[in-house]
């Protein structure tokens, strides 16, 4: 179980926290009140608080965490030209308040790391830790990668679409017939041997670097 500092943030003020993650889902404890789920943007509360009760906000329709920041600091592993390296991606997720058709006004995250001194982000927010991570990757010094699930060898999207953030399949047992797959088609053939879903932000034992145009993602 990995631990990652947060930070809370609504229109009252800031709370600190913690995320506890196995790598595919996460529990987060915020002021001794505590929401489990699979992605960021669908937190339900397990143990609320007298005072978590009146402070945080949750969606009417379905009772996940909305209206408020989330900033987390993820320790994730790295490569550069010098090797590898454990660095601290911050992430600010932006949740917001509820819409009368069960979902929520707005959704953003934008990543950030330093290295080496610098600090590197996106001048944009995205809407998914898909574009985020993509776009984190354009702006780091050449040479310099995450080696995170995300840009694993093994790992892809379904075609039908996924979440903010771990809705990420992992094919690790399913190697071969990976490779393989270079189309919508294929990757639905495949889709019954996925080992798991996982975060993008997890570091597998069995990490291999993403090669150009591989799988359905490309």
């Amino acid at each position: 179980m990995a631990k990652w500092k947060l930070r809370y943030r609504d229109a009252t003020g800031h709370l600190d926290g913690w995320v506890q993650s196995n790598g595919c889902t996460m529990s987060v404890e915020i002021d001794g009140s505590v929401f489990g789920g699979d992605d960021f943007d669908g937190l339900e509360p397990q143990v609320l608080t007298p005072s978590g009760e009146t402070r945080f906000k949750l969606h009417p329709s379905h009772g996940d965490l909305c209206d408020c920041v989330l900033e987390v600091e993820i320790p994730v592993a790295a490569q550069g030209p010098d090797g590898k390296r454990t660095t601290l991606l911050f992430a600010t997720i932006r949740l917001g308040s509820p819409t009368h058709r069960g979902a929520i006004s707005h959704l953003a995250v934008r990543l950030g790391l330093q290295w080496d001194g610098v600090w590197v982000s996106p001048s944009t927010s995205s809407q998914d830790f898909e574009d985020a991570l993509a776009a984190l990757q354009n702006e780091m010094p050449a040479g310099c990668v995450l080696t995170i699930c995300f840009a694993y060898g093994l790992s892809d999207y379904s075609p039908f679409g996924h979440g903010l953030f771990g809705s990420m399949a992992c094919f690790r047992e399913a190697k071969v017939a990976y490779r393989k797959v270079d189309s919508k088609q294929a990757i639905f053939d495949l889709w019954d041997s996925m080992t798991e879903f996982v975060q993008e932000t997890h570091c597998c034992p069995e990490f291999e670097p993403r090669a150009p145009d591989t799988g359905y993602r490309g």
